[in-house]
């Protein structure tokens, strides 16, 4: 199994409530505002309800800027761009004054949607988003962040077919991400699942790191096993690879 297919399967569980002990005593207050999705990806516990993920929380666009108005002094208001958050340390300023709901602050659910895709809750100071950004607001009484931000990270719930599954990643948009169907759990249960995940999440991480050392001795397995040393080290890294997913499971 891959890193990849392994954090695939967590959240999956997470989402088809199977990661943590089901409470049914809890249950969604059916006069909340929300709509129900006739969409049934999957099988979910009796006290979840699928629903529209855009009754529950909205995607608001950034601002499309002129180059003319993406300046240089680090005095200004910086711009968050799509590359800010992957790769690119270059950033531009703004002296615009703009709607408040063209600014994120630190704590605010985030989704890249251009080029590069997934959430992140932004941990950065006051800064204008850029129109292929999606700032997320959610009913708080409903919605717990975390829970929100694990389901979008899974471009399978997003997407449909995706990398995981050998296929390429298709386009997103505003009306497509308002209509998913979303799984919700009682809020209470959604902030036990996130506990579970924050767990597992580093083995995970822990996890991939030791499959690509394997996988950097398995390239060089015929020359380097008839080295004693690397033989060696080639056996400590496949029980390293079982002890990893012992613990995963039996977390």
């Amino acid at each position: 199994m891959t890193p990849e297919q392994l954090r695939a399967s967590v959240l999956q569980q997470a989402m088809e409530g199977k990661l943590v002990k089901q409470k049914y005593k809890e249950k969604i207050d059916q006069s909340m505002p929300f709509k129900r999705s006739d969409l049934i990806p999957y099988k979910i516990p009796e006290n979840w309800n699928w629903v529209i993920l855009g009754s529950v929380a909205s995607f608001l666009n950034g601002r499309a800027y002129k180059k003319s108005e993406l300046l240089d002094d680090n005095k200004l208001t910086p711009v968050l761009r799509v590359g800010n958050l992957f790769t690119n340390s270059k950033w531009y300023y703004s002296d615009l004054k703009l709607d408040s709901n063209k600014y994120i602050d630190k704590g605010d659910l985030i989704y890249a949607w251009s080029a590069s895709f997934g959430p992140r809750i932004w941990q950065g100071g006051h800064v204008i988003y850029h129109y292929h950004i999606w700032k997320v607001n959610f009913n708080k009484s409903l919605v717990d962040k975390k829970f929100l931000e694990y389901f979008l990270s899974d471009e399978r719930n997003v997407l449909g077919e995706t990398k995981v599954h050998g296929s390429t990643m298709k386009h997103i948009t505003k009306t497509n991400m308002e209509h998913l169907p979303f799984p919700l759990p009682p809020l209470t249960e959604q902030k036990r699942i996130v506990t579970k995940l924050e767990k597992l999440m580093p083995l995970v991480d822990e996890y991939e790191k030791a499959y690509n050392r394997l996988k950097s001795i398995d390239d060089g397995f015929n020359d380097k096993m008839k080295n004693p040393f690397y033989s060696m080290q080639w056996k400590v890294s496949w029980l390293s690879k079982i002890l990893m997913m012992n613990r995963l499971v039996n977390c």
